[in-house]
C-alpha cells in the first residue's frame, strides 16, 4: 500500500534530546494541533537523533510506514527543527527518504536595528522562531548606537536603544532555539548618529567616522564591546569597519597628519581586536576597505586587486573576514572574490542581501539576481559561514516579515547540492504550512514587483511629479539585469495583477502584513493612474484643461483615501513590530504626501472653477525636461520637493 502522510504528529519529550525538546516547546504555538506530546491512534510519531558532524550541517528524515514513525536525524538542534517544520508542513513526503546538507557551520542573518526600526523583544522573539524553522542557526544584531552603554547616556539617546535586560531576553530566547545571538557593532564608520551630540566630537574624525589613534575613542570602544560581553553568550563579534572611505581625512588629518588610509585602517584594527580579545571575543570584520584601499583604482572589490603579503600579515590572526557583496549577478565573480579572501584566512564569511532597503516589501527580483548566485559560489567554495543581511536604509519602512519568504529561499539554496535549484513547491508548502495558510503566492506576487520604485512612487510630489511624471514624458527605462524591468506601464500592469493576488491573502500571517500590502498597492496604482491622466489633461488644448482637471477630482480623492488607509496600516505594523522611535521619519513623509494631495485637490477645484491665477505651471516645467532628472538612484529628497528644505 502506498504510504500517505498522517494528518497529525506526536513526539515524546522523554526520548527526545533535551535541546530539541526545549526548542519544540518554544515553538509549540507555530505547530498548533498538528504536533502534540500526547500519542493518538491517528498520529504518526516523530523521533529525533542528534549526530554531530565535523563540518557543516546535516539533516535527514525517513518514514517507516509500518510503524508510522518519522525519524529525524540532524547534526544540531536548528537543522532538526528545520526538518521537523518540513515534515509537519507537508513539504516533504513520506514516500522517499529526505536528506539535506550545507557546508556552512553557520547559516546566519544580520538584522539591521540601526536605521530607525528597533524591534520589540516580543516581535523579534517571534522572528527568531521563524528563523529556526527555516534553518538559520546564527543571528547578528546590527547595532550602531542602538544599545545602552553604561556611563554614556547620549549613546543611543532618542533612538530606542536596547537595554541590557532586552539583549539578555533575546539571547535567552535564541539559546532556547539553538540559535547563537551575536553582536554586530560599528567600530569605525557608520557612526553619524553620534555627531548630533557635542559629547562625542572628540572621538569623531568626521561626522560619519570614529577618530582612529585617539585614546578617548578606544575607551569608548572598550565600553561598547564590554556591554555585549556582559549580555550575550556568544564569544563572536562582528566589528564591521565597512565603508569608512573618509577615514583619516578630517580631524585625524589635523591632529596626526597625512597617513595612508590602509595604514590607518590596519593600525586601528589592531587596537580594536586587542579590545575584543580582552573581552574574550573573536572578531570578524567587513573586508571591503582592505580591498578598496589596496586597489590602484580605489575600487570596492576590484577583481584585479591583489593583497600584498605584508598587508595580509597585519590582519590579526584569527580575525574573520566578511566578504559582503549585494550587487553582482555572476557566481563566477563571487567565487573569484571568495578565493581572494581564502588566500588571506580560512575564517571567511560570504554575505549577500535579502533586498529590503529602500522598499516597503521584500524584493524577490533583486534577491534572486544577486543573493542566489552568491550562495551558489559560497557552497561551491565551502566557506564556513554564509551571512544573509536585511538592511533598512532610508528609514527601515519595509515590513521585515515579508522578507521571510526570501530567507526561506536563502536557506533552501544553502541546503541544496551544488548546481541544484530548490523546488518552489517545497518552499511554498513550507511557508504556507508554518507562516500562514495561502500566504506564499500573494507575497511573491508583490515581491516580484517590489523594486525601489514603490516608495519613490508614493513619496513623489503629487503636483510636481518629478518621478512618475518624468517616467511618462521621458523614454522609458530599459529592463534591469537584477530585477524585473521597470517601466511606468509595466509596473502599473504588475500592480493591478498583484492587487488581485493580494485579495486572497489572509489578514494575519508571519510572512507579511497583507492589510499593509493591499493598501500600499491600492495607493500607488491609483496615484499612477492619476499622474498619467493629469499629464494627458495638461497636454490637451488649454481651453479644455479646467474641465479635464475637474473630472480628475474624484480620482485624486480616491488616491487620498487609499493613502490614508496606508498610513493607518503602516502605523499599525510599526507599533506591532518596533519601538516607537523612528516612526516619525516615515510618518512625516506620509503626512507631507497627504497634505500635498489635499493641496492638489484644492488647486484642481480652483482650476475647474477658472479662478484667476489657477493652473499647474509645474506641469509646464515637467514637459520641458523630457529627458528627466537623474533617477539612477532615486531618493526622497530628490522627488518629494525641488526647492530648499533645510
Amino acid at each position: 500500500m502506498k504510504a500517505s502522510s498522517p494528518a497529525t504528529f506526536f513526539w515524546n519529550p522523554q526520548t527526545t534530546p533535551a535541546p530539541v525538546t526545549t526548542a519544540i516547546r518554544t515553538l509549540a504555538h507555530r505547530f498548533g494541533r498538528r504536533l502534540s506530546e500526547t500519542p493518538s491512534a491517528r498520529a504518526a510519531e516523530i523521533r529525533f537523533e542528534l549526530q554531530p558532524v565535523g563540518k557543516g550541517m546535516n539533516c535527514a528524515a525517513e518514514y517507516d510506514d509500518a510503524a508510522r514513525v518519522w525519524t529525524i536525524k540532524a547534526s544540531a538542534t536548528v537543522p532538526a527543527i528545520r526538518t521537523l517544520g518540513l515534515v509537519v508542513s507537508g513539504a516533504i513526503k513520506p514516500s522517499a527518504p529526505f536528506a539535506e546538507h550545507t557546508p556552512f557551520n553557520a547559516l546566519s542573518l544580520m538584522f539591521d536595528c540601526s536605521r530607525n526600526a528597533v524591534p520589540k523583544v516580543a516581535y523579534f522573539s517571534e522572528y527568531l522562531n521563524s528563523l529556526a524553522l527555516l534553518g538559520f542557526n546564527t543571528i547578528l544584531l546590527y547595532t550602531e548606537d542602538i544599545y545602552k552603554v553604561e556611563g554614556e547616556p547620549y549613546f543611543g539617546a532618542m533612538r530606542g536603544a536596547f537595554s541590557a535586560e532586552e539583549i539578555r531576553a533575546l539571547d535567552d530566547h535564541a539559546h532556547a532555539l539553538g540559535i547563537e545571538l551575536a553582536a554586530s557593532v560599528q567600530t569605525l564608520g557608520h557612526m553619524e548618529q553620534l555627531s548630533r551630540w557635542p559629547r562625542f566630537q572628540p572621538v569623531l574624525d568626521n561626522p560619519f567616522t570614529l577618530l582612529a589613534n585617539e585614546e578617548q575613542t578606544y575607551k569608548l570602544l572598550d565600553k561598547m564591546i564590554g556591554t555585549w560581553r556582559r549580555n550575550v553568550r556568544s564569544r563572536r563579534i562582528h566589528i564591521n569597519m565597512d565603508e569608512a572611505r573618509a577615514a583619516g581625512k578630517g580631524q585625524y588629518l589635523k591632529k596626526f597628519g597625512e597617513k595612508p588610509q590602509l595604514d590607518i585602517l590596519l593600525d586601528h584594527l589592531a587596537r580594536v581586536v586587542e579590545i575584543c580579545r580582552r573581552h574574550d571575543f573573536t572578531p570578524m570584520m567587513a573586508s571591503d576597505l582592505i580591498f578598496t584601499f589596496s586597489s590602484p583604482k580605489h575600487r570596492h572589490y576590484d577583481p584585479d586587486c591583489t593583497i600584498s603579503p605584508d598587508i595580509a600579515r597585519r590582519i590579526p590572526e584569527g580575525t574573520g573576514l566578511v566578504y559582503w557583496d549585494y550587487y553582482h549577478t555572476e557566481a563566477s565573480h563571487y567565487q573569484g572574490m571568495i578565493r581572494k579572501h581564502l588566500e588571506l584566512t580560512p575564517h571567511v564569511t560570504a554575505s549577500g542581501g535579502i533586498w529590503s532597503w529602500y522598499r516597503f516589501w521584500y524584493d524577490h527580483g533583486y534577491t534572486t539576481g544577486t543573493l542566489f548566485p552568491m550562495i551558489r559560489a559560497a557552497v561551491a567554495e565551502e566557506v564556513p559561514e554564509f551571512l544573509a543581511t536585511i538592511w533598512g536604509d532610508d528609514g527601515a519602512y519595509c515590513d521585515y516579515d515579508s522578507a521571510l519568504t526570501g530567507l526561506a529561499w536563502c536557506a533552501a539554496y544553502a541546503f541544496s547540492r551544488p548546481g541544484d535549484t530548490p523546488s518552489e513547491a517545497v518552499v511554498e508548502k513550507q511557508i504556507d504550512g508554518l507562516f500562514g495558510s495561502g500566504v506564499y503566492r500573494p507575497n511573491i506576487a508583490l515581491a516580484n514587483l517590489s523594486y525601489m520604485n514603490f516608495p519613490m512612487a508614493l513619496f513623489d510630489d503629487p503636483i510636481m511629479l518629478m518621478y512618475l511624471g518624468t517616467q511618462l514624458v521621458a523614454p522609458e527605462n530599459p529592463a534591469e539585469e537584477r530585477a524585473p524591468g521597470f517601466t511606468f506601464h509595466s509596473l502599473l500592469k504588475g500592480l493591478q495583477k498583484a492587487r488581485r493576488a493580494l485579495e486572497k491573502a489572509p489578514a494575519k500571517s508571519y510572512a507579511g502584513d497583507f492589510t499593509l500590502a493591499r493598501s500600499l498597492t491600492a495607493a500607488i496604482e491609483t496615484k499612477m493612474r492619476l499622474a498619467e491622466r493629469m499629464i494627458e489633461a495638461w497636454q490637451g488644448a488649454p481651453a479644455r484643461r479646467p474641465a479635464a482637471f475637474g473630472r480628475l477630482i474624484p480620482l485624486a480623492e480616491e488616491y487620498l483615501k487609499h493613502l490614508k488607509a496606508f498610513e493607518r496600516a503602516f502605523r499599525n505594523m510599526w507599533h506591532r513590530h518596533n519601538k516607537p522611535f523612528g516612526l516619525e521619519s516615515t510618518q512625516i513623509r506620509l503626512a507631507g504626501q497627504r497634505e500635498r494631495t489635499e493641496e492638489l485637490i484644492r488647486r484642481m477645484r480652483a482650476f475647474a472653477d477658472k479662478e484667476p491665477g489657477s493652473g499647474f505651471p509645474e506641469l509646464d516645467d515637467l514637459l520641458e525636461i523630457r529627458e528627466g532628472v537623474d533617477m539612477t538612484f532615486p531618493s526622497y529628497r530628490r522627488i518629494a520637493y525641488s526647492n530648499v528644505n533645510s
